[in-house]
């Protein structure tokens, strides 16, 4: 089995998001790549295909949002909802036990929002997480 490239040539990364290398190095002083220099005493520079990626995933879910909400569903349970809420039992993602929230509008009450109201909140997801941890969930 053979191991996925970790880094990519600039010019790689630039064939793989159809920008030319000049974007490609504004999109890394944007923050929306990650560069590291390259061992070799040159300026050269690698980048991580991890990130090219990501964005070239946004990319297209940007031009075919429907495909790209299709495909994002493929990869597990979705965790927000229609309503661009977390879909959760008292702070607790359902089907993602490691997945919590805190101070989320009527989380488990009216005050759950509140600094004074969050702290039972806090207190169920804790140890809902320790559960899952020790269950040996990760």
């Amino acid at each position: 089995m053979e191991l996925p490239t970790r880094y990519l040539s600039a010019r790689e990364a630039a064939d793989r998001l159809g920008i030319s290398v000049a974007t490609l190095y504004a999109y890394v002083s944007r923050g929306l790549l990650r560069s590291e220099a390259v061992d070799d005493g040159s300026r050269a520079r690698r980048y991580y295909a991890e990130d090219v990626d990501a964005l070239r995933s946004r990319k297209e879910m940007r031009r075919d949002p429907e495909s790209g909400a299709q495909n994002a569903l493929s990869y597990g349970m979705p965790v927000l909802g229609l309503d661009g809420y977390p879909i959760h039992r008292r702070g607790v993602a359902d089907g993602l036990p490691g997945l919590a929230f805190l101070g989320l509008r009527y989380q488990y009450r009216m005050g759950s929002a509140l600094l004074g109201g969050v702290g039972e909140d806090a207190d169920h997801v804790a140890g809902r997480i320790i559960a899952h941890v020790v269950a040996g969930g990760g």
